[in-house]
């Protein structure tokens, strides 16, 4: 058995090599065009953007309220991402695009951390093949063209975990605070941020642990550690100050609300595994080729190019969710095997199993646990960008060649990597003939009778054709309606306003749906939220007219139970139907059931408080 080298400690660090010193001229071209593609498919018909879903609408409320935030956000997310959206609309004023801005931007900013991480971990191949995934990914763009707190969530969580690799290898105290600030601001945009502490101290317990630290290393890592827990804990301070008495108690029994637990797994991963595949197209299947041709051309190893057409070829039917599950699941362990396989113990190698280790943590403990969860989409996504990483780090190691990198014994023998490229290619396909998305999501049963005529048949495998398949980015569905339907609204409820009374301010009250508070306060029409309509009861301060209300409920049934004892002072004006996008809906219903000619609209309803008496 080969000796194992100490790990130095304290004073000394371990000598990762500089990235920005040779990275050569091709790659540097490439990474920028990646960047430049990443850029305009989340820019790109920013007139197809709009604040519609209920958390990105109360995010982007900061300013329209005296204290500074709608009521109640602290029960979705903490402040930290609202108070970005705040500081955009100062700096280009209250509109949809301003309020977006910050995820367009981080997002965009996460495409080139994926690149960086990926290459400082497992090498230039692996880099390139994660910017590609990234950058080309459907869901990814989709969510990015939102204000909803996951993609920015994205980006600290990356952050985060690359400079806690950073602090631990190079054992560095200065390097820990930047790694605690990143978790910290991981923290205070999504109250499980602080999953990116649990990832840290589950790494470096793995990793110490087959690295078999002597009693020095666990004290000099573990100092580290504990200085990471702590910038981290000092960053998200201000927002455990910002609580009221109670508040916090009140945050985790709304978050408990959205557990399904042990017995709802199973149905929540079928819904996420459906949920991926519905906003997959083109871009999707072109980001796995793209993934696996760039480390070989790269590398000018042309022989295995007609693997990245077969791979790309092959995520147009089965979507690249399951292209990625595999490879992000098993690459850290490849990475482990292949190392210790030969024996390898150099400075270089063990950095390179650490990040093996925080990403295997990482990339098992989120795909447990996203589906004991409800199946909000959007959750999926920090797995997403682990699984992007993961799968990066598995075609950097099939394709790239061992000279690429300095380490000794890292490639896997040809017989294990055509094993590995086949199993790749054939499991997902194997499972395509099982595979059926209805009305209880996605279930694994065998296909019978007629495939329907919108489908795209492919021997015995179908694909359900989508309603936004006409778009070449589902990401840039279009997401007007509900803003549209609000002010049809305010159209309605000033035509109901008699003309001495034009020349007042209107004042709308608004149930159910923040949307309607933030379009309105936009431009410029004093909007409120209520909860109940108590401030319709007798004795209560009639409000100054002319006033309105919209109400976009969830439940029909609950709100008209809760307006009956005030109907006296509400005088019904105007039902308008809408149909939110896909990303809104999709939060309600499985894809199956926006899959076909039925509509699922909502209705905003309009009523004038205290009408005369010709309008009740």
């Amino acid at each position: 058995m080969k000796s194992r080298k100490p790990l130095k400690t304290k004073s000394e660090t371990l000598s990762v090599p500089s990235m920005w010193a040779q990275i050569p001229l091709r790659e540097r071209t490439t990474l920028m065009l990646i960047a430049v593609v990443a850029v305009g498919l989340r820019f790109a018909l920013a007139s197809q953007i709009s604040i519609e879903h209920w958390d990105e609408a109360v995010y982007s409320c900061n300013r329209f309220f005296r204290d500074g935030s709608y009521p109640g956000r602290y029960l979705y997310a903490p402040p930290l991402l609202p108070a970005l959206i705040e500081f955009a609309m100062l700096a280009s004023g209250p509109t949809s695009n301003a309020a977006v801005l910050p995820n367009l931007i981080l997002s965009a900013l996460t495409v080139i951390l994926c690149w960086w991480a990926a290459r400082d971990w497992f090498g230039r191949g692996a880099g390139l093949s994660a910017a590609a995934l990234a950058a080309l990914n459907d869901f990814h763009i989709a969510y990015s063209r939102t204000a909803l707190t996951d993609p920015a969530l994205c980006f600290w969580f990356l952050l985060a975990v690359y400079c806690t690799w950073r602090a631990f290898t190079r054992n560095r105290l200065g390097e820990a605070v930047i790694a605690g600030i990143a978790a910290g601001a991981a923290w205070a945009t999504k109250y499980n941020g602080w999953l990116t502490l649990a990832v840290a101290a589950s790494g470096l317990v793995a990793w110490g642990i087959f690295e078999r630290f002597d009693r020095r290393q666990w004290q000099s890592r573990l100092l580290i550690l504990g200085t990471i827990f702590l910038a981290a804990g000092l960053t998200w301070s201000p927002v455990w100050f910002s609580f009221q008495a109670g508040q916090y108690s009140e945050v985790l029994q709304n978050q408990a609300g959205y557990y399904v637990g042990l017995a709802g797994w199973t149905e929540s991963f079928a819904r996420q595994a459906a949920n991926l595949r519905f906003f997959e197209n083109w871009s999707s299947a072109a980001s796995m080729a793209a993934a696996i041709a760039l480390p070989m051309l790269f590398h000018k190893r042309l022989g295995f190019l007609a693997l990245a057409v077969i791979l790309g070829l092959e995520a147009i039917p089965v979507g690249i969710g399951p292209l990625l599950v595999g490879p992000g699941l098993i690459g850290p362990g490849l990475i482990l095997w292949t190392s210790h396989r030969g024996g390898v113990s150099d400075d270089a190698a063990r950095s390179r199993r650490l990040a093996a280790w925080l990403l295997a943590a990482w990339n098992i403990s989120l795909f447990l646990a996203t589906p004991a969860y409800k199946p909000y989409p959007r959750l999926v996504m920090p797995w997403l960008i682990s699984a992007i990483l993961g799968t990066a780090a598995v075609c950097g190691l099939l394709f790239e060649p061992a000279g690429a990198s300095a380490e000794s014994g890292r490639k896997s023998p040809k017989i294990v990597q055509w094993v590995l490229i086949a199993v790749w290619i054939l499991c997902p396909l194997a499972t395509l003939q099982f595979r059926r998305v209805d009305q209880a999501a996605l279930r694994f049963e065998r296909r019978t009778g007629a495939h329907p005529s919108a489908e795209l048949i492919l021997g015995k495998l179908s694909i359900s054709e989508r309603p936004h398949s006409s778009l070449p980015i589902p990401g840039w569905l279009d997401r007007t309606a509900r803003g549209r339907e609000i002010l049809s609204g305010l159209g309605v409820a000033r035509s109901f306003v008699e003309d001495p009374l034009r020349k007042r301010p209107m004042q709308i009250i608004s149930y159910g749906e923040p949307a309607v508070v933030f379009h309105l306060n936009a431009i410029g029409i004093d909007a409120s939220p209520v909860s109940d309509f108590t401030f319709l009861a007798p004795g209560k301060p009639r409000i100054p007219q002319p006033a309105f209300l919209m109400a976009l409920p969830n439940s029909k049934e609950e709100f008209e139970r809760l307006i009956a004892p005030y109907a006296t002072r509400l005088g019904s004006l105007a039902f308008l139907g809408e149909r939110p996008s896909d990303l809104v809906l999709l939060d309600k219903y499985p894809p199956s059931d926006l899959v076909g000619p039925q509509l699922r609209q909502e209705y905003l309803r309009l009523y004038r408080i205290d009408p005369p008496p010709n309008q009740k």
